[in-house]
């Protein structure tokens, strides 16, 4: 029988909860259900039926099921497997998970993270608890944990160890800090004790931009802010983040942002 609950909203939960499965076979099996599945596992296994075809889905995997398809899942009575299911809805749903790049796919290895753990428990508690907002807090928990996972893959994908992605956090927090410096990549790159070249690497895949960039993004804003918010001159602005060159300091910001630094000060 077809699961009959959607929602206008842009992303909701119609059903969560962390299962811990040992002693009995499990299985399940439902017809054309329309809201989408994420199943996360955290110890053992499952076995899921993907077009008449078996597949094994093993921890620190999750298996994602789509509307109005077929959902044929098991587990073992010989593996202690504990897993992590959430059912939702919503507008949003597709946007969301084309934005992490799980969109189309059924089985994807996120990784074993705490983290996510954490937020998927806390979602879980949301949900039963029923306490006044827990609707949104407990998608906005979701969203955060499948991001987690996300940023999980991105990182395996480009061979970034918890150190690195620690060292590239530690230049991030720098940029915020000291964007009136003009620092070369050398000087980032020797932050992190890497080549030119592989820090370039981790940043982009890290933060989506190249670090000039992400740089020039940061005094930007850091500029507009003040412009907006601060009594300082145009000049003392442009000098504050690293320009000397006040016609340089105009034409960056009219790229940036389509206004000349006066007419963000109106």
């Amino acid at each position: 029988m077809a699961f009959i609950k959607t929602s206008d909203k842009f992303l909701e939960i119609n059903s969560c909860d962390l299962q811990h499965l040992y002693g009995s076979r499990s299985q399940y099996k439902y017809d054309n259900r329309l809201d989408y599945g994420i199943h996360y596992i955290l110890k053992g296994n499952c076995t899921i039926e993907d077009k008449g075809e078996r597949i094994l889905v093993e921890a620190g995997e999750i298996y994602i099921y789509y509307p109005d398809e077929d959902q044929f899942y098991f587990y073992s009575e010989h593996v202690e497997t504990e897993v992590f299911y959430i059912n939702f809805v919503g507008t949003g749903c597709e946007a969301v998970l084309r934005e992490l790049g799980f969109f189309g796919k059924r089985v994807v290895k996120v990784g074993l993270s705490e983290r996510a753990k954490d937020l998927l428990n806390e979602m879980v508690h949301e949900y039963y608890a029923k306490r006044p907002m827990w609707g949104i807090n407990c998608a906005s928990l979701f969203c955060q944990a499948l991001a987690t996972l996300a940023r999980n893959v991105i990182q395996e994908e480009n061979n970034i160890t918890a150190p690195l992605h620690s060292s590239v956090d530690g230049v991030i927090r720098y940029m915020h800090t000291h964007y009136g410096e003009n620092n070369s990549l050398e000087f980032y790159a020797n932050m992190c004790h890497l080549s030119v070249g592989r820090f370039s690497h981790i940043f982009k895949a890290t933060t989506g931009m190249s670090p000039k960039q992400y740089m020039t993004k940061v005094k930007v804003d850091s500029a507009v802010y003040m412009l907006k918010n601060r009594p300082f001159s145009i000049a003392k602005i442009a000098e504050m983040i690293g320009v000397f060159d006040p016609n340089y300091f105009c034409r960056l910001i009219k790229k940036h942002t389509g206004k000349t630094p006066l007419q963000l000060r109106k």
